[in-house]
């Protein structure tokens, strides 16, 4: 759950969606046209739909195949496709989002320079997700958050800065959401014997997909990540 004391929205599960609808109006009112990347089953953009009804135009992109279908079937309009390699023309969008996405690329310069591609001027790209911390502790829980939940792209703000400003960005918002979070904790003691002595009993990917959820936790409490909101903004 994330609560925000600033940041009006009827659910936890809101508050992202309440920061994008806020980052639209601020940055790009007269926007039209969406694109989720990263959507999953397109929950985000039925939420949007509601929060932004300017956006008339609305579109998702997952590389999951069943996650495409199960969206098609709920009659999302979500597309299976790489955000890498968006099958949209050049300049089709006002606003883009990327919630507990961008973390599992393996090459975040090339998702920015897509997203850049497809923003028309003036546009706005949303990220919010897990960030490493400047000057983090590598130990016990990074690397069990690296490989259970394939966080290829954990970077810090600075590296993901650069990155978007060489596509042409500019960072206009910054902020560590972590504080608002309700975290879930095991007794230290113990979370550090899983953490790290998992890779040598643990061979299902469930269960290191469970590890790595346990070791976020404990790497936002310990402030080694930290769960971000990002806007960035393409230029006229």
């Amino acid at each position: 759950d994330l609560h925000l004391a600033d940041v009006p929205s009827a659910q936890p599960t809101d508050t992202v969606h309440a920061l994008i609808q806020r980052a639209i109006t601020t940055y790009a009112p007269h926007a039209t046209a969406g694109l989720d990347l990263g959507c999953g089953v397109g929950a985000s953009l039925a939420r949007m739909a509601v929060l932004a009804p300017q956006l008339t135009t609305l579109r998702g992109v997952t590389i999951s195949r069943q996650q495409a279908l199960m969206a098609q079937t709920m009659q999302r309009p979500v597309v299976q496709a790489s955000y890498h390699a968006l099958p949209f023309p050049d300049a089709s969008f006002d606003v883009l989002w990327a919630i507990e996405s961008l973390l599992h690329s393996h090459t975040p310069w090339r998702f920015y320079a897509e997203a850049m591609r497809c923003l028309r001027p003036g546009g706005v790209l949303c990220i919010c997700d897990d960030l490493l911390a400047e000057g983090a502790n590598p130990q016990p829980w990074l690397p069990a958050f690296r490989e259970g939940w394939q966080a290829h792209a954990l970077l810090t703000v600075a590296q993901h800065r650069s990155m978007a400003q060489i596509a042409g960005f500019r960072l206009c918002e910054v902020r560590n959401l972590t504080p608002g979070l309700t975290l879930h904790l095991l007794p230290h003691a113990l979370a550090t014997l899983i953490a790290t002595t998992y890779p040598r009993w643990a061979r299902h990917a469930l269960v290191t997909s469970m590890v790595g959820s346990m070791a976020l936790q404990h790497a936002l409490h310990s402030g080694d990540v930290q769960y971000t909101w990002m806007v960035l903004k393409k230029d006229d």
